[in-house]
């Protein structure tokens, strides 16, 4: 319900609630961890009960917002049952990823206790509560690209959903790889919050791999919420399919039969990174749907000088807007070249030129040039042309 409740905020504009209440559950995670787990000493347990009590909060929260804030619970018409299956479709990424991280974590809980005894179910806790930090952050990012993109009705801007996915994927990068750096440099401050007074070498080891894990499900969080965000949520839904159930459990399994030691921890790893590979090539064929037919429109107005600088940013914008870098090239040499040509017979440099460059299907491109104050010769127009 909290997710659902969060769409319906985003609906109403309450942005600043959402990220508000997105990062009170992280927070309230964080600390009841630590409290159910340290001080109970209730270990894996007490993550649990504190990942419950955090979400029940949340929940409450939502609903006496929406009672208070809005008129959701106010509603006197039939309700739609073509838009409630829209949304639940949207929204199945979200509800399948809760799904599969329940049997995910009873099944890797499992075999790292058949593998490593309780050495692994002590490193596992101190694994999850390091987790709820990194989550903290990573759903924060995530939420803020829902919230700005629009989960349910984003695809009118998809330019502008991109956007959005390179900040929030920089952020992920600098924010959740901080943490891990962190982590892997003093990975018995996590060991030391659940009481642990002596932590062996495997057991660090093993955070310190699972660590690696974190800027990685952080960057596959973003794509998901990126596909959402552009009607595809098919491609969001398979992808947490792939991350968390297909990769990840064979994954886990292989290496608890074939390694021993801390070789089962690699699975989350394994499975991350073949997943981004996935995405990258959905990525890239995404792109090249959406550059179809697309016309890149580019104009300038430059003194003749000024062409060899005025080349690079012609490149550097037609490569960001999709355009093949050849043809790239091709543009910004033939605005140098014309603006050298004119910048022979215009010593003075007082001629102004105005550049129109338009780019189709990365396959044609045009140059026009507007120019009152200059009449080129007839040399010149057969060089443009």
């Amino acid at each position: 319900y909290s997710t659902l409740g969060m769409y319906e905020l985003q609906s109403y504009g309450k942005l600043k609630s959402i990220l508000g209440l997105t990062l009170f559950e992280g927070t309230l995670n964080l600390i009841l961890d630590i409290v159910f787990s340290w001080v109970t000493g209730m270990a894996i347990l007490g993550v649990t009960l504190g990942t419950l009590v955090a979400t029940i909060t949340r929940c409450v929260l939502t609903v006496w917002y929406q009672r208070k804030h809005t008129d959701v619970f106010k509603f006197k018409s039939v309700p739609c049952w073509s838009k409630m299956v829209e949304i639940v479709k949207h929204g199945f990424s979200n509800g399948i990823m809760v799904a599969l991280m329940g049997s995910q974590n009873w099944l890797m809980t499992w075999l790292i206790s058949v593998e490593l005894n309780d050495s692994g179910l002590a490193a596992r806790s101190v694994c999850l509560l390091a987790q709820s930090v990194a989550m903290i952050i990573i759903t924060s990012i995530a939420t803020d690209t829902r919230m700005l993109s629009g989960l349910l009705y984003g695809a009118g801007n998809c330019e502008g959903a991109q956007m959005i996915r390179r900040r929030a994927l920089g952020y992920i990068v600098l924010f959740v790889g901080l943490l891990t750096v962190f982590i892997f440099i003093y990975p018995d401050v996590f060991f030391r919050i659940y009481g642990y007074s002596s932590v062996s070498s495997l057991d660090r080891e093993a955070l310190r791999i699972y660590c690696l894990y974190f800027p990685l499900t952080g960057l596959v969080s973003v794509y998901v919420a990126f596909f959402n965000s552009s009607l595809r949520p098919n491609t969001a839904t398979l992808i947490v399919v792939l991350n968390n159930a297909v990769i990840l459990m064979p994954a886990a399994l292989v290496l608890s039969h074939f390694t021993t030691g801390n070789g089962i921890w690699w699975a989350y790893v394994i499975a991350s990174s073949l997943t981004l590979v996935v995405i990258l090539c959905l990525i890239m064929r995404y792109q090249k749907k959406m550059n179809e037919g697309k016309e890149i429109h580019l104009y300038v107005a430059i003194k003749p000088h000024d062409g060899s600088e005025c080349s690079i940013l012609v490149t550097n914008y037609l490569t960001e807007h999709g355009v093949n870098k050849k043809l790239a090239f091709r543009a910004s040499m033939l605005v140098e070249d014309i603006c050298g040509k004119i910048a022979q017979t215009d010593k003075e440099d007082k001629t102004n030129i105005e550049l129109y460059v338009c780019c189709q299907s990365s396959k044609e491109l045009r140059i026009v040039m507007f120019d009152n104050s200059f009449k080129p010769n007839q040399a010149l127009r057969e060089h443009i042309k």
